[in-house]
């Protein structure tokens, strides 16, 4: 339920037949600042008798006024709360929560207790809102919250390079609330004020937003666009490195094969890069909210790079016809490797008179996938042919 502003003043007991309110949102009120309500003097003492006869359950320790605790008067010496359990009244073992409109017992009560409570203030009491009351004409709009709320505190930004995600983080906003000061003075019929009263001050704080932080993004720092709002103290943006990494560098092929065997080897040769390659998340802006709408000024951070590192090396073989093995083609995958001090490979065992194409691969942690660095390489034909057999020489 939001917060009003109740008042509460002594009734007169004299000629007086309304009271006149003046509100503002400075100090140092006289009767030229805003008369923003006028109560009619109530005609006797105000009783309030509630909950006569109701059974608790045993494991209840608490008795709820439903919504007159607005109209309490907090002055438990003049006007206190009497309580009754079983018929018989309590001196002790319980405390009146006027904040909450509730009788708080120490104990929980025994299942067949019955409780009954009685109340009464000779007091003037209303309440600064736009609801009717009886008695009361507001002359002026009802106190609202129309201070914003503190931005969110200690914005950061943070790369998770394991899991591939800029994570966001911020401590909360404090409602500040707006402070009304208040001075009552009462009238007679023949138009006579009395004095007016001491000046009192509250603060009304509306209470932040059900969801209070709303989060904006971009990719420019230009245009911005809402990406959550949330009751959260964070937010996580997924999936940030998609940047491919770098190719290898100085790709080559070299080819070794031993007369007769049929098949020779195919070394190859790089330069791995020394570093992913990452990707700068969004810009974020953050602000908050109270229940009133007020909206804070924006806490912001710049872009945080995420790299998720270097996972493996991919070699893929084809025979050559003009073209090199694609990473996500059926071509052969002759290895993977995952140590980045490794920079040289031999693919052995090759048919001999035969050209091959080759398609290295560098993949980080993301999945990201470079661009492919090609090379070709032919195994000679470095088996002899057969002997010649059935030589004959004949004198004809």
């Amino acid at each position: 339920m939001p917060k009003v502003i109740r008042l509460s003043f002594d009734r007169n007991l004299d000629d007086t037949i309304k009271y006149n309110v003046y509100r503002d949102v400075s100090p140092g009120i006289d009767r030229t600042n805003e008369k923003v309500m006028e109560i009619v003097q109530p005609l006797a003492l105000t009783n309030i008798e509630q909950v006569k006869g109701e059974v608790l359950t045993g494991d209840t320790n608490f008795l709820t006024y439903k919504g007159l605790h607005r109209n309490w008067v907090n002055d438990d010496e003049n006007y206190p709360v009497k309580v009754f359990i079983n018929g018989v009244p309590q001196a002790s073992g319980f405390e009146v929560d006027f904040a909450d409109g509730r009788i708080v017992f120490d104990a929980a009560l025994a299942a067949d207790d019955v409780v009954a409570a009685d109340y009464h203030y000779d007091a003037v009491v209303a309440l600064d809102i736009a609801e009717e009351q009886p008695g009361v004409t507001m002359l002026g709009a009802p106190a609202k919250d129309k201070a914003a709320p503190t931005a969110p505190k200690n914005l950061s930004i943070v790369a998770n390079p394991l899991t591939n995600e800029a994570i966001l983080t911020w401590q909360e906003s404090t409602d500040q609330g707006t402070k009304y000061f208040y001075k009552v003075e009462a009238e007679d019929e023949a138009g006579n004020y009395s004095a007016m009263t001491a000046e009192v001050d509250v603060t009304l704080t509306a209470g932040l937003h059900q969801k209070p932080y709303i989060i904006e993004s971009s990719k420019d720092g230009e245009s911005w666009e809402v990406v959550r709002e949330t009751d959260e103290l964070q937010y996580v943006e997924a999936a940030v490195d998609v940047t491919p990494p770098e190719t290898v560098a100085e790709l080559t092929a070299s080819v070794t094969a031993e007369p007769n065997a049929g098949f020779g080897d195919v070394t190859l040769t790089w330069i791995n890069p020394s570093d992913d390659c990452g990707t700068l998340s969004k810009r974020y802006r953050v602000r908050a909210r109270d229940a009133e709408g007020n909206y804070s000024s924006y806490a912001a951070v710049e872009s945080v790079e995420v790299k998720s590192g270097l996972d493996k090396i991919v070699i893929k073989r084809k025979i050559d016809d003009g073209t090199y093995p694609e990473y996500n083609d059926s071509s052969d995958v002759v290895v993977e490797i995952t140590d980045f001090e490794i920079e040289t490979y031999t693919d052995a065992g090759l048919a001999d008179g035969t050209g091959y194409a080759y398609s290295v691969f560098i993949v980080d942690k993301a999945g990201n996938v470079s661009e492919a660095a090609t090379v070709q390489a032919f195994v000679t034909d470095v088996t002899s042919p057969s002997s010649v057999t059935g030589l004959q020489a004949k004198l004809i």
